[in-house]
């Protein structure tokens, strides 16, 4: 079993930190409408749509959390 390095332990933290902050504060503030942001250009979803947008985003989002969670150990 390989150990884990200070870098990996170190980038695993701000990886959980990261997703944690956007479950609390992103998107939770999505629901008030939002823009994605595309090579193409942009897109506009108003609060009227956002629900199902941050719903997505917030499954996804727990997903990798456990995901992190889990290979953190």
């Amino acid at each position: 079993m390989r150990k884990n390095t200070t870098a990996t332990v170190d980038a695993m933290n701000a990886e959980i930190d990261r997703i944690g902050y956007a479950l609390a504060k992103q998107v939770p503030a999505m629901e008030r409408g939002f823009t994605i942001q595309t090579s193409y250009g942009d897109l506009h979803i108003d609060a009227e749509d956002a629900p199902r947008f941050v719903a997505l985003a917030h499954s996804i989002l727990q997903k990798q959390l456990k995901r992190a969670e889990v290979q953190h150990g």
